[in-house]
Formats: structure tokens, sequence, C-alpha cells
């Protein structure tokens, strides 16, 4: 399931007393919290760490370059990153490396090929910490979150009991998920329970913008 496209609406407010974890956890749902803290671990430290692991001279010629390349590997990867995992069934955890792994390559091939000064110390530590960060996040949010879904057919309520980190509501009128607008839906299109009243109301609130997912595709993702 993908944490990092859960928007903040999702999450249960069920206890007001919220744990530090869940409140950290509802803050990493947004984008400024994600990247804020990649620029911070994949730009600002690796460009503080270098000193330790070089000499002087070399630090001052590659250390602009190095810093708008970092940059650049950052948010390119973060763009492929939020592209990769929007679609359906894929996996925040499989997808990190993969993606932050070819924009830091793409971007390194891009230096070598014009010739750029460049640090290859401050590359290894800005990608070591951002994998490490984006990792972070996905366990934060695995082990806090509480997503919210609607169920419109009774029948597939128990397939779903054991799934953790969800919380379901069950409906038995679209007057009454009408109240509940931003709420996404469980359907299972094969459910006896399917009316052609519930069939109308799904297919309009699809092109209205709601978020439907099938039975299947949510216990496979």
């Amino acid at each position: 399931m993908n944490f990092i496209h859960v928007s903040t609406a999702d999450f249960l407010a069920t206890d007001k007393k919220a744990s530090i974890g869940a409140k950290v956890a509802q803050r990493l749902t947004r984008i400024r919290y994600q990247l804020g803290g990649g620029l911070l671990l994949a730009v600002v430290v690796p460009a503080i760490l270098r000193g330790s692991f070089e000499r002087f001279p070399d630090q001052i010629t590659s250390y602009d370059s190095t810093l708008y390349g970092t940059l650049a590997a950052l948010l390119l990867g973060y763009l492929f990153f939020r592209k990769v995992t929007a679609l359906p069934g894929a996996s925040s955890l499989t997808n990190i490396l993969p993606a932050f792994l070819t924009s830091y390559l793409l971007v390194f091939a891009l230096f070598f090929a014009l010739r750029l000064p460049y640090s290859r110390t401050q590359f290894v530590i800005s990608f070591l910490l951002v994998i490490a960060w984006f990792y972070a996040i996905t366990f934060i949010l695995a082990r806090y979150r509480t997503v919210r879904f609607g169920i419109v057919c009774p029948r597939t309520m128990p397939k779903f009991n054991s799934v953790p980190g969800i919380s379901w509501l069950q409906f038995t009128t679209p007057e009454a998920v009408e109240e509940v607008p931003s709420l996404p839906l469980v359907v299972d299109f094969d459910s006896p329970d399917l009316t052609q009243e519930w069939e109308r109301f799904i297919a309009e609130e699809a092109i209205q913008g709601r978020r439907i997912f099938s039975d299947k595709q949510l216990m496979e993702s």
C-alpha cells in the first residue's frame, strides 16, 4: 500500500490524545516534511561531512557543483519515486532504492560527461542518507499510520478484518457515503449485495474523483 500518497484526512482521528509516533507519522505524509528532511540529510549534511574525508583544496574545487548535483539527484529521485508509487499495487518499500539509484546515477553520469568537478565522497554520503531517510519514513508510517476505508458490500468485510493499520467503515446506503466525500471506497464488484443503485452511485462518485478500489486490487497491494 502506498504510504507517500495517503492524505492527512485519511488518518483515523478517534483518539484525541494521539501518540507522539502517530503525530510524527501524520506530518511525514506531507511533501514538505519529506523533502525538508531529504534536503537536510542529502544536501546539507554531506556538504558538511565531506571535510572529514577530503583535503581542503579538493573541497573548494567542487563544492558548489556537487551541492547542486546532490540537490538535483534528490529532487529527480523523489519525482521518480512519486510517479512509480502512484501506480496501483506499487510498493513504496521496494521502489525507494531503484528510484534514487537511477536519479543519482543520471546526475553522476551528467557530471562525468560534462567534465564538471564533483566530490564522489559527497555523492556517496548523500545517496546513503537519502535512502536511509525514506526507508525511515516508510517504517514509521507502517508502524503508526491508520488509514480509513469505506466498505459498501458487507460480505467483503471479513476478509479485511486481519489487515493491520486500516480502519473500516461499513455503509448500507449511498446517502451515508455522501456524508464523507473524501473517504476511499472498497467494492466487491462480484458481490450479490451490489445493487444497480450502488453501481450507479459508485460510477458517479468515480467520475467526480472519489477513489474506488476493487477488493481484489486492495488485497494484492
